[in-house]
């Protein structure tokens, strides 16, 4: 791969799905930390199958290195743009499904979900969610909680924000967590310092 640095990065979430769990789950992206020691060691490593060739303050606000509203906790999608069907929404929900023996294993408030609507399932929904662009800094990994995805039509890439070029492609490779339910990742950007 090319290497980006000094270039913004955005995270695109994807999903070209129609059905056989077309749907996926995000929250939690935090694009920043200082040094690995900060990098939950229990999260994931995110395992890159891009083919080569509402509160007082909102994460990531004047904050070069972290997505804005990462964590959806601003309770909307602020930072962050559909593209395509309305493939989502942010919720406050705690399980999916409407079941709750399935939680969504979601940190704070609220998490952005394709799982269902109002009218019933978005499974055949299709389109992208961009976040507002950062710049890979510290030790240079990012964190994410995914759940859905393992459909490999729904992923998320990293963006080169200059040429919207993906870098880097990501789907839920976990078989536990082909349903709602999140489980948290962590990506290595470290070849993409300063982008």
């Amino acid at each position: 791969m090319e290497f980006l640095m000094g270039r913004s990065l955005k995270i695109r979430v994807v999903d070209n799905a129609t059905a056989g769990w077309g749907l996926i789950t995000v929250d939690s992206f935090v694009t920043y930390y200082k040094d690995m020691s900060a990098v939950p060691s229990k999260a994931n490593l995110a395992v890159d199958i891009k083919p080569e060739p509402l509160p007082d303050t909102v994460l990531g606000e004047n904050d070069p290195y972290q997505v804005l509203n990462g964590d959806f906790e601003s309770g909307d999608l602020k930072g962050w743009t559909l593209g395509g069907d309305a493939i989502g929404y942010v919720s406050e929900q705690e399980v999916f499904w409407k079941n709750a023996d399935k939680p969504y294993n979601k940190d704070g408030s609220y998490l952005f979900t394709g799982v269902e609507d109002i009218n019933g399932w978005m499974e055949g929904a299709c389109g992208t969610l961009t976040s507002s662009a950062f710049t890979v800094g510290g030790c240079g990994f990012i964190t994410f909680k995914l759940g859905g995805g393992y459909n490999a039509e729904c992923y998320i890439e990293i963006v080169d924000a200059t040429t919207n070029t993906a870098i880097a492609k990501y789907h839920n490779d976990n078989a536990d967590s082909n349903e709602g339910r999140m489980f948290c990742f962590k990506a290595d950007l470290t070849e993409f310092m300063g982008t």
